[in-house]
Parts: C-alpha cells; sequence; structure tokens
C-alpha cells in the first residue's frame, strides 16, 4: 500500500512537471492531491495526538515513533520546507561553534527530525498545559500570603479573578492589563516553586573535578561533570520534579514564553553570573528569583521589584540579608548587591530546537487543540527588549551545555557495566533517574499531574494523578510479593514470556533490580500526590499527609519540597504559626524561606494589631 501511494505521488509530480500543454483538467490528479495531503495531515495528527497522550511508554521506542512520524509527515511536506525563509539567527552563530558536533546543534537547517525532538515537543506540550491550568486557576486560597498583604482582601461572589485583584491592589501602578500579566507571572513563577524542588548548585574542587570527570575535556560539561544549570533539560526538571536554581528558571522562563511574556535571566559582572529572571511587562522587567523562591519584594514589601528599581535603591536587596534571630548560618546575605549591578548582561534563553528549521515549520502546520509554542529564536526576542543603560542581551549558551553534558553522561552510561570505576562515578544516575526512565507508571503518573488531571470523568477507565501516585506508595509486604504476583509484574513492566529467551537468573536479577526500583519510586510518590491535592485545592488533605511522610523512611530526598508544601498548606488554612515552623527547617531554600516567614510574621502583626485597635 505504501509502495503504491509513493508511487502515486511521485507520478503526480512527474506529471506537473511537464509544461507547454494545454489539456483538460484531470479528475484524477485532485483525487491523488487529496490523498497525499490527507496522508500528510494524518501522519502528523496522529504524531503529535501520541505526544500529547498522559500515557508513558519505553522512552527510546517513545523517541523513535514520534522522529518516525514526523520525518514521514516531512518527507510529504517537503515542498513548505522548501518556500520557508529560514536563516540561522546571527546572535547565536559564535556561540554555536564548539557544539556542531551535537546533531541537534548541525542540522538546524535540515528537515529531518530527531530522536531527541521526541521530548522537546513534549516538554512544549506540558508547558502549555501547565500555564493553561495555572492561568484558568481561580482559587486565592493557594495565595494567602498575598491575600494577607491586600490588607485581607475577601473577594465578592462575582469576583472572577481574585488574584489578579490581589496583585492589582498590591501593585497600584500597574493597569488592569498589566496587572493580569504579573498575575499569572506570579502563578507560574509559585507554580515552580510549590512543584520543582531546589537542589544545591554544583561545586567541585580541582581534586574533585579529575576524581569524576568521564571524559578529559577543557569545560565541565564536556567532561561529564554537571555545572550551574546544565545537569538537566526542561523535560528532565518537569519530569524528575528537582532542579538547581538555574534549572527552575528554565522551567519558568519556557513557561512565560507559552504564555507570551517575555523573559531573560539577568547575570551579574564579567561571567555574566545567573541571578534572577526579569518579566518584562509594559517597559518594566519584574524580577524574580528561583534561588530565593520569591520574587523579590519592592519598596513596601508587597509589591514586586522591577530592575530600575533595585538599581534605584539597592537597599532594596540588602534587606534580603538574614538577621540574627533568623539564622545563625555562616553565611546570612543576599548573593547580590549594588556592585553586582553596575553590569547586567539579559541572557535570553533558546535551544537548538526552538531555533530549528524543522521546528518553525512544525509549528505552523499545528492547528486546534494541537497547537502549541515552539518557536523561540535569539534574534527575534532580543530586537523587542527595551534598551537599558548597562544591560546587554545576549543569547544563553545554558542549553548548548545541558546537551553536551547529556551527550557525554549517555555515552558513559552503557560502558559502566564493565567498568567498575566509571560506574562508580555515574552512580548518582541510577539512583536519580535511571529508575523512572525504566518505570513508566512513574513517567505517566507525573504526566497527569503536569497536565492537571486530578479527578476521573465517568466515562475513563485511566486513572487521575492522585490515584496514580498512591498505587505507587508500595508497601514492604507488596514489593516483597512482586516475585510471585504476576499482576503486578504486569503492572509494572515484567512480562516473562515462555521462549522469550530469558534464563530464570535474569529474570530473578529483573525481580529484584524492580524491587528497589519500588523502593525509590515510593518515596518520590508520596510527595507528588500532595503536590497534586494541593494543585486541586485540597489543603487540608495535604497538611495531614506531610507529617505522615515527614516519618517514612528514605524521605531525606525530598524533605525540602515536604516541609514547604506541608508550611504553604498551612497557611491556606490559616494555621501561621505552624507554617512558620515548617519554613525554619534546614535545606537549599532556607534564606528564602526564612525571608516568607519574616513578611508573613509583618502581615499576622499588622492584621491582629488593626483588629485589636477595631475592638
Amino acid at each position: 500500500m505504501r509502495q503504491a501511494l509513493t508511487f502515486s505521488i511521485l507520478s503526480v509530480a512527474f506529471l506537473f512537471s511537464v509544461a507547454g500543454c494545454d489539456r483538460p483538467e484531470d479528475p484524477m490528479l485532485k483525487v491523488l492531491e487529496a490523498t497525499a495531503s490527507q496522508t500528510r495531515v494524518d501522519d502528523l495528527s496522529r504524531t503529535i495526538d501520541f505526544v500529547f497522550s498522559d500515557r508513558q511508554f519505553d522512552q527510546t521506542k517513545f523517541n523513535g515513533e514520534v522522529s518516525t512520524g514526523l520525518n514521514r509527515w516531512a518527507n510529504y511536506s517537503a515542498e513548505q520546507f522548501e518556500k520557508t525563509d529560514w536563516k540561522q539567527d546571527q546572535s547565536i552563530t559564535e556561540m554555536i561553534g564548539p557544539y556542531e558536533d551535537l546533531p541537534a546543534v548541525g542540522r538546524m537547517g535540515e528537515t529531518s527530525f530527531l530522536a531527541d525532538d521526541a521530548q522537546f515537543l513534549q516538554a512544549a506540550a506540558w508547558l502549555r498545559e501547565i500555564k493553561t491550568r495555572v492561568q484558568d486557576n481561580s482559587y486565592l486560597g493557594q495565595f494567602e500570603l498575598y491575600r494577607l498583604m491586600a490588607d485581607n482582601y475577601a473577594p465578592g461572589d462575582d469576583d472572577e479573578a481574585p488574584v489578579d485583584a490581589v496583585i492589582a491592589k498590591l501593585n497600584p501602578d500597574l493597569n488592569e492589563s498589566e496587572a493580569a500579566e504579573l498575575s499569572l507571572a506570579i502563578r507560574l513563577f509559585d507554580w515552580v516553586t510549590r512543584n520543582i524542588q531546589l537542589d544545591e548548585v554544583p561545586n567541585y574542587s580541582e581534586e574533585e573535578i579529575e576524581e569524576q570527570r568521564l571524559v578529559e575535556a577543557d569545560s565541565l560539561s564536556a567532561s561529564g561533570l554537571a555545572s550551574r544549570g546544565a545537569k538537566r533539560t526542561v523535560w528532565q526538571v518537569l519530569m524528575l520534579a528537582r532542579g538547581d536554581y538555574v534549572e527552575k528558571a528554565k522551567v519558568f522562563m519556557q513557561l512565560c514564553h507559552h504564555a507570551d511574556l517575555p523573559t531573560v535571566m539577568f547575570g551579574t559582572g564579567d561571567e555574566a553570573l545567573p541571578w534572577a529572571v526579569g518579566v518584562l511587562i509594559g517597559e518594566d522587567w519584574y524580577l524574580f528569583d528561583t534561588r530565593l523562591g520569591l520574587p523579590i519584594p519592592g519598596e513596601n514589601n508587597t509589591n514586586v521589584a522591577t530592575l530600575a528599581d533595585v538599581k534605584a535603591d539597592a537597599s532594596l536587596l540588602s534587606r534580603l540579608d538574614l538577621g540574627v534571630e533568623e539564622s545563625l548560618a555562616d553565611d546570612t546575605k543576599y548573593w547580590v548587591t549594588e556592585s553586582d549591578l553596575e553590569k547586567l548582561t539579559g541572557l535570553v534563553f533558546w535551544t537548538s530546537q526552538s531555533a530549528s528549521n524543522r521546528i518553525a515549520t512544525l509549528e505552523r502546520n499545528l492547528v486546534g487543540d494541537q497547537r502549541m509554542t515552539l518557536k523561540l529564536r535569539a534574534d527575534e526576542t532580543i530586537a523587542k527588549l527595551p534598551t537599558i543603560e548597562n544591560v546587554e542581551y545576549k543569547p544563553w549558551d545554558i542549553s548548548l551545555q545541558t546537551a553536551r553534558y547529556r551527550k557525554v553522561l549517555g555515552e558513559a552510561i552503557p560502558k559502566a557495566i564493565s567498568d567498575d570505576l566509571l560506574s562508580e562515578k555515574i552512580r548518582w544516575y541510577f539512583g536519580e533517574e535511571g529508575y523512572v526512565m525504566a518505570f513508566p507508571n512513574y513517567r505517566t503518573a507525573r504526566t497527569r499531574f503536569i497536565k492537571g488531571r486530578f479527578e476521573r470523568n465517568r466515562e475513563s477507565r485511566s486513572r487521575d494523578a492522585i490515584e496514580s501516585f498512591a498505587l505507587l506508595i508500595y508497601d514492604d509486604q507488596t514489593i516483597a510479593d512482586l516475585e510471585t504476583n504476576r499482576d503486578l509484574q504486569k503492572m509494572i513492566g515484567i512480562r516473562k514470556e515462555v521462549n522469550s529467551g530469558q534464563t530464570q537468573a535474569e529474570f530473578d536479577n529483573e525481580i529484584v533490580s524492580r524491587q528497589i526500583q519500588m523502593r525509590l519510586v515510593r518515596r518520590d510518590a508520596g510527595l507528588f500526590m500532595c503536590q497534586a491535592h494541593f494543585d486541586n485545592g485540597s489543603m487540608s488533605t495535604t497538611a495531614n499527609w506531610i507529617p505522615k511522610l515527614l516519618e517514612e523512611r528514605d524521605v531525606d530526598r525530598w524533605q525540602t519540597g515536604l516541609n514547604y508544601l506541608g508550611s504553604r498548606a498551612m497557611e491556606a488554612r490559616h494555621q501561621y504559626d505552624e507554617a512558620i515552623e515548617y519554613l525554619k527547617t534546614e535545606g537549599p531554600q532556607q534564606h528564602g524561606n526564612l525571608i516568607r516567614a519574616r513578611l508573613l510574621k509583618e502581615q499576622i502583626k499588622t492584621r491582629f494589631t488593626k483588629t485589636a485597635d477595631q475592638q
């Protein structure tokens, strides 16, 4: 059938190439054209439906299916690619030189799709879903601190956008449209802060670099060592729910891009050390610090500071130092000072996929429910940004560093099977990522959460996110029963088929390996289930689960996220003292949490003082 169709399409091309003849219109040509067009549409539609699916499959197979489907569509659409006016961004030409051996970089101008494009597209689909449901969520309970700041705001029955109303009250200089944009940016930032746990920034001594490098190279990423912000792609940060402050910024910036909110990462000094994300609203850059876990407070501590604000009054930054009564840590100073503002670089996030010919053409051909934002080009973005004294805009090479690092790591993983030294160097991978990639049930549950599937439709036979996570919290007996429970084996992907060639020893090893994975999965699923309850507005359920999970074994990995989520749930229930206690716990985000506790204390004091005066 496929050969016949190909022959037909080639025949059409031949007939159209014959010139100089006046002949009657052949109805068969219309049939053939329609057939080719419908095949092209069907290939694209089926492939993008696969990308949007909440059921996850073997990742290698998924990547292959998506790239094959898109390449089949691209072959039928060759004429569209030929008509494009795509040119490589001038601003990235020099930057990409050292990375041109990476397929996604070296083939930016080509029309064929790569296996890695599947995860790029899936991440874009997820970002679209997150942006949409965050934008549609008007539940004010998730923003109790801001509600208190807005003079204990109480929305009326007809108030359809109470969060927007609160942000407008806190930022009175903005018009209605700008206040709505800032409100959306705050809500997207809040989603990232709650749902992506903050990791420490990688930091190596010279000795550690020599001991841990996977290959000899000039840079950390090329050596197989994760540098600041370059350990994981946006897809991986969303799936694994953790990242350092730069990786969290990448997710936030991409969410803002889907919301048509321009962003840059402001870097300080000659090295452009990443500091805070600027979101452009009107002509002002509003500042969001993913390391702090807060928008930078403005003059009255309730509004969001702009870049112009902090340049005019550097005390806005020094006020973020911690006092002795708040922390006895060795370093209580905020990490950016007035002198750091003398030279700023606005780093524009982009990826080799988002700037490629194939992705731009694909985006133009997506229609209806499959439409999503894919293209992001540095030249176009920079051209639209306002000129600011002592601020230079540049493309950011963080996605290239990440791609380089993941390539080196990916090449090392199979070699580690027979190399004990290499295996030791990447042991972390199997305890942090490998089990996730081998556990489709885990990834399916995460996808349902990302897509906001918190309640099952009556007609649906598939589970919602909360049910999916609950099933992944395996008890010890269930894990022990895996050896004999065939239904459970099938559920998590173990199928011992007759005549498969698998020996009993190999099957037993797979059982042991899966049991280890199940222990890791249950450790993660507890936090994710609580995040789903919080996003679904179930604050009491979240608050009741957190203490139980903190008492479980192996929760150190998620302790920071559990404590922060517990604080937010208590805050939403007006149990402010309990919320503040959660914020005092140690972790990578402790500095920002203590600032949040300070802001909450100020609001409680103000509120109860007013109440007492009124009485």
